[in-house]
């Protein structure tokens, strides 16, 4: 057996978060079967892994086990999710917990079989969510087994039976209660605000608690936030244009890295792509969740550009917190006018510009960010 101790750290570059280790332990060869034990499950968790082909493959093509809690984070889109991949791979077994002991279910660990016999093993204290699987200071352990080794699972399954008549399959009581998850959370997280001792403070979830890290004074003022008008291009203006000087200044990644959004006021995270268009107006383009609502909703405006404004969460250079503004909401004069009246280029190109906090909230003294 191979045992290895890994301290997830997502300072800049991130060390060991275990979103790799979990792409790695799929790309390493056929895995017959994965059992997995998670106490809470995200929706952002889950399309994190899907956004991996040799990941999908797994979930989709093996059989697989998924034993989750109900009790404090879990959220009803997570759950869904795991339905419609059981609904495409009958081997796909999710399962919940209703539990009623008021002990909270809390492991955070799965197994994998490859189809040449080998083993390899997860347990940590990382949550199936985006933020346990990247975002947070984490630890966790992996072990490694060669065919001829025998794996002991004897204790997880003995839990499995004794715990039989509070495991069932996702319906709609289990639905119920991860909805009553998110409510709850966003009441925890409305509170925070509501009681924060400054205006601009961010507050983050996790784990069902509410954290509040407010703005640091002069330099946090200081802090570069990108202004950028949103072009129509085309009937798909919710895939952001943006030109190779702001990728390079302000989001500092090249074409096809990826980057983490959250929009402001919710616990979402996006992971997009950054894509280069080569064959046409040599633009780099990143898909906004917002703009793409409001492209199913009512389509790009008749007057006037979308405005969007990113700020780094937590100073980190591949995840950024950002504000969609249409023609009419509060703050998109202000800032579409603030974009128009900072531009340095010509004038047939579309305002973005990079400017330190301090202007963005001279002209828009109620912005969130």
């Amino acid at each position: 057996m191979q045992y290895e101790l890994r301290i997830q750290d997502p300072a800049d570059p991130p060390r060991s978060p275990l979103f790799d280790e979990l792409v790695a332990i799929a790309r390493d060869g056929k895995i017959a079967w994965l059992r997995m034990f998670f106490g809470f499950l995200t929706r952002s968790g889950v399309d994190a892994l899907m956004g991996v082909a040799e990941v999908r493959d797994v979930l989709l093509q093996s059989k697989v086990e998924v034993l989750v809690g109900l009790d404090a984070v879990t959220d009803r889109s997570g759950l869904e999710r795991l339905l419609e991949l059981a609904g495409e791979n009958p081997d796909f077994k999710p399962r919940v917990i209703k539990n009623t002991t008021g002990a909270l279910i809390h492991p955070k660990m799965l197994i994998a079989r490859y189809a040449d016999g080998r083993t390899v093993a997860v347990v940590g204290s990382n949550n199936l969510s985006f933020n346990g699987l990247s975002g947070n200071v984490e630890g966790y352990s992996i072990a490694r087994f060669e065919p001829e080794e025998h794996v002991d699972l004897s204790d997880w399954d003995e839990f499995v039976r004794r715990w039989d008549p509070v495991i069932t399959e996702i319906d709609d009581e289990a639905l119920a209660a991860a909805e009553s998850n998110v409510r709850r959370l966003e009441r925890v997280r409305i509170t925070a605000r509501e009681t924060s001792s400054r205006p601009d403070s961010g507050v983050m979830i996790s784990d069902g608690q509410a954290h509040e890290t407010p703005a640091s004074g002069t330099g946090d003022l200081e802090e570069p936030l990108l202004v950028a008008q949103i072009p129509r291009a085309g009937n798909r203006w919710s895939q952001v244009h943006y030109s190779a000087q702001i990728i390079q200044d302000y989001f500092q990644v090249k074409a096809d890295a990826r980057v983490f959004l959250r929009k402001f006021g919710t616990t979402d995270v996006e992971e997009r792509k950054i894509v280069y268009s080569e064959d046409t107006n040599m633009n780099y383009k990143i898909e906004l969740g917002a703009a793409r609502d409001a492209e199913r909703a009512g389509g790009y405006p008749a007057d006037g550009r979308p405005v969007v404004v990113f700020r780094r969460e937590g100073g980190k250079l591949r995840r950024h917190r950002y504000v969609f503004l249409m023609p009419g909401d509060d703050g998109h004069a202000e800032m579409s006018e603030l974009a128009k009246a900072t531009f340095e280029g010509r004038a047939n190109q579309v305002p973005r510009v990079i400017l330190p906090r301090s202007r963005v909230m001279t002209a828009w003294p109620e912005c969130p960010l």
